[in-house]
């Protein structure tokens, strides 16, 4: 995917969060191989999003189906190892769905809670 398009995406799906009351705290976030597009805070919850990008020849992609429950758990790990913060909070999985439809139209679908996990 060209890099001009996936910025631009990653710029409405910020925007998006941000309307949505996201407290976006980490973008483009790697640890070793393991990537995730943004980490943010939903209310009690500490969120981490991957977009998912598809054209308008292919069905919405299914988030369930492209999740790495591996891999997930690695970038949780490594997050958590220096975040600082000691209240209950649940840990959560979810996906951005851009289905581009042409140059001026792109749907949009908000998968929450693909996995989570509560913290104690």
């Amino acid at each position: 995917m060209k890099k001009e398009i996936k910025a631009k995406i990653h710029a409405v799906a910020k925007h998006l969060l941000k309307a949505k009351g996201f407290e976006i705290l980490e973008e483009n976030w790697s640890h070793a191989s393991d990537h995730v597009d943004f980490i943010a805070r939903d209310g009690d919850d500490l969120v981490f999003i991957n977009m998912l990008i598809t054209r308008k020849k292919e069905p919405f992609g299914d988030p369930r189906a492209s999740f790495d429950r591996d891999a997930f758990e690695r970038i949780v790990i490594a997050y958590l190892t220096d975040y600082d913060d000691s209240s209950d909070f649940t840990i959560r999985a979810d996906a951005l769905n851009f289905l581009i439809l042409d140059d001026e139209r792109t749907i949009i679908r908000h998968d929450s809670s693909i996995a989570s996990v509560v913290s104690e």
